[in-house]
């Protein structure tokens, strides 16, 4: 006689209830036994024909992840601070700069143009030669401030035709102070626009005068102390300066004495 087979117990986590109760049953492949799962009356088929064992189902669980969310909230933080940080000194060095500029207030200083003569002058063949003398007084009026001049240029137009330009030594201007920037501006032969040639012989036949234009442009700092201000090109213009020369003469003399200058940046 065949012996019926023995059900063994299996261990293992218990299986989570259903909520329909139970009642329901699936097939077993070759019709064996089934056997309950969970609290229920839900079973589930095991193996091919034989027995049947219980099958333990584990609870789900989601899918694990990092919050790596501090990362970016820490660099938008670190920008924030670098540029609020940022502002504020910019704040800071500008109200310095403007209490600065208020205590100090620096000013441009003046200039003048005291002579100017000619000399050589000649306009034979096309071909133009002539020496000219200058000499400009220049006052820096800042009580609490110096001036240095790096660089300093003179040039000679005649009705916006420009002629010849010079360098003048450098020097430094102290507060409260007069000084005198000298410039010698010369042409030897030199050819220019035969225009310009026919209006200086007219001006020297009929007028017995030429007005040039006098221009110098002086690369400037400025000092207090230990501070020093960025330089500055300072643009000096004297216009409409006339020399009195006739047609048979080589030289003239300036005529109306001093003539201020515009002076800007």
């Amino acid at each position: 006689m065949q012996q019926a087979p023995r059900s063994e117990p299996v261990t293992g986590y218990p299986a989570p209830a259903y909520p329909n109760g139970g009642g329901q049953q699936y097939p077993v492949g070759g019709g064996g036994q089934q056997y309950p799962m969970g609290g229920g009356g839900q079973q589930y088929p095991m193996g091919g024909g034989g027995q049947q064992h219980p099958y333990v189902a584990y609870p789900q669980q989601g899918p694990l992840y990092y919050n790596n969310n501090d990362g970016p909230f820490a660099t938008r933080s670190f920008f924030r601070a670098f540029i609020g940080t940022m502002i504020c000194l910019v704040i800071i060095f500008a109200v310095i700069l403007l209490i600065t500029f208020l205590v100090l207030r620096p000013s441009f200083p003046s200039f003048q143009l005291n002579a100017l003569s000619i000399s050589d002058f000649n306009t034979s063949s096309q071909l133009l030669s002539a020496t000219w003398h200058a000499s400009f007084l220049t006052l820096n009026r800042n009580k609490k401030i110096s001036l240095t001049y790096h660089a300093i240029r003179s040039s000679i137009f005649y009705k916006n035709y420009f002629l010849t330009d010079s360098l003048s030594p450098p020097f430094r201007a102290e507060t409260n102070s007069e000084n005198t920037i000298n410039a010698t501006l010369s042409l030897s032969q030199t050819y220019v626009d035969p225009a310009v040639i026919r209006e200086l012989d007219s001006d020297t036949n009929h007028r017995a005068s030429i007005t040039f234009d006098v221009q110098l442009l002086a690369s400037a700092s400025f000092h207090s102390g230990s501070w020093r201000f960025r330089s500055l090109l300072l643009k000096v213009l004297c216009e409409d300066v006339t020399l009195a020369i006739s047609s048979k003469a080589t030289s003239g003399n300036f005529i109306g004495g001093p003539r201020k200058c515009q002076v800007w940046n």
